[in-house]
């Protein structure tokens, strides 16, 4: 129906004879049923309910009002489930998380996208459909690494020896931050980065229950805090451009220095530059 039209019926039963009541009630009802058959949608200016009293009152709504206003009614948030990444795309990612982890080991941040790309033989845009910056790649590497120094973390748990689950522990995180020459160049120069992975991972509650173990044995000094973990990775990390570094040396002396008063020396290997 186009168009905008008021239709008002009023009767009163002082005026009008018990035929014209009869057929004002019929007009009315057929009014009523034709209007709902047609539009759909009524606004009334009172009750949504007929009304069989002599005077009714109502609005017939033009098709285009009716439509916008259908429309902002029925509008409603429907939750839509997210759609779960293709195996293939799955698949992609990993391999690109793997080529960039190796092309970064080499040439760190500056390792370019084309080149990961071809490291994981894919295209470049598959790369940029995962990571749309360099920067969500190396967000992605620092999470992958912390959640495999959250697994080395879960192993020294199940070993009965604190002394050797700390220490352990202690060594494998280290060759993990010098063998992976980006994650280095994250650790010093995005700790930002690295605190989201490693909140997400769990790390430093994982850290303090292994250093915690220690201390209650004994074996390593009190004052020892979580938080002197990831310092002494960060300044492993900074090292790895030295040709004399010897990760295995420093994490020694560290290891020393966390030991409890009497608890014996590391045997130290030599000086690389010797």
């Amino acid at each position: 129906m186009v168009g905008s039209a008021t239709l008002t019926i009023e009767a009163s039963s002082t005026t009008t004879n018990c035929a014209t009541q009869r057929r004002i009630s019929a007009i009315q009802r057929r009014s009523w049923a034709a209007i709902l058959s047609v539009t759909g949608f009524l606004a009334f200016r009172g009750r949504a309910v007929y009304n069989p009293e002599p005077e009714v009152r109502f609005r017939i709504v033009t098709e285009s009002e009716f439509r916008f206003k259908l429309s902002v009614t029925m509008t409603t948030a429907i939750p839509v489930p997210a759609r779960e990444e293709r195996s293939d795309a799955r698949r992609n990612r990993k391999r690109v998380i793997k080529a960039a982890r190796d092309c970064m080991a080499r040439d760190g941040l500056d390792a370019q996208m084309e080149e990961i790309a071809r490291r994981a033989k894919v295209g470049v845009g598959t790369v940029y459909r995962h990571f749309k910056t360099k920067d969500d790649l190396v967000e992605a590497l620092a999470a992958e690494r912390f959640e495999r120094l959250r697994e080395l973390a879960l192993e020294a748990l199940e070993q009965e020896d604190p002394w050797e689950s700390f220490a352990g522990f202690m060594r494998a995180s280290a060759r993990i931050q010098t063998d992976d020459r980006a994650l280095s160049e994250v650790l010093t120069s995005r700790p930002e980065t690295m605190g989201r992975a490693a909140e997400a991972a769990g790390i430093l509650d994982l850290v303090g229950e292994i250093l915690g173990r220690a201390q209650a044995a004994g074996v390593v000094r009190d004052d020892a805090h979580p938080y002197d973990v990831p310092m002494f990775m960060c300044a492993l990390a900074g090292t790895c451009r030295n040709p004399h570094a010897d990760p295995e040396r420093y994490t020694g002396i560290i290891l020393d220095g966390l030991r409890a008063p009497g608890g014996g020396l590391t045997e130290l290997p030599p000086v690389a530059a010797e």
